[in-house]
């Protein structure tokens, strides 16, 4: 009995040590990415994206560079705030300097003045890659949203 504990108790060591670091940067990545929208941050969240990155929220409207990112959501921000309320990843997958996140998502807004609330659900394609200038090592590069539909 006691050596099988003690085989147990090494595997589970060596599971802890063999955590792969990107999976480790990129949990870091999706929580400073949502303890920034909790802070309404956008500087951090800006820091998160890399400066060449699309985002295609709708058919409808596709946004390019990170500039433009910021400056739209610096709009919704003045109107509302934005609380994750799901956040499911589906998969997760790493391609050497590469990482394609597929999400499950709920936001709910609350609004700041007259706005009526709303909730948006929808699934996600995130495209990261390495980049220096994120504090987690990976940055969004190309991101699009499927809104929910029965």
């Amino acid at each position: 009995m006691k050596s099988l504990i003690v085989v147990i108790l090494s595997m589970f060591s060596l599971q802890i040590r063999a955590e792969n670091p990107d999976l480790v940067a990129m949990k870091n990545t999706m929580a400073g990415l949502t303890a920034a929208f909790a802070r309404e941050d956008l500087d951090a969240i800006a820091s998160f994206h890399h400066p060449k990155v699309e985002k295609a929220l709708s058919f409808s409207k596709r946004l390019v560079g990170r500039d433009a990112i910021i400056e739209d959501l610096r709009g919704t921000l003045a109107a509302y705030s934005l609380v994750f309320t799901e956040h499911v990843v589906e998969s997760l997958e790493f391609y050497g300097d590469t990482c394609v996140e597929m999400t499950r998502f709920t936001i709910r807004g609350e609004p700041k003045g007259s706005a009526l609330p709303f909730t948006f659900r929808g699934r996600a394609m995130v495209v990261y890659v390495r980049h220096s200038g994120s504090p987690t090592g990976w940055a969004s590069i190309r991101e699009v949203i499927q809104p929910y539909t029965e």
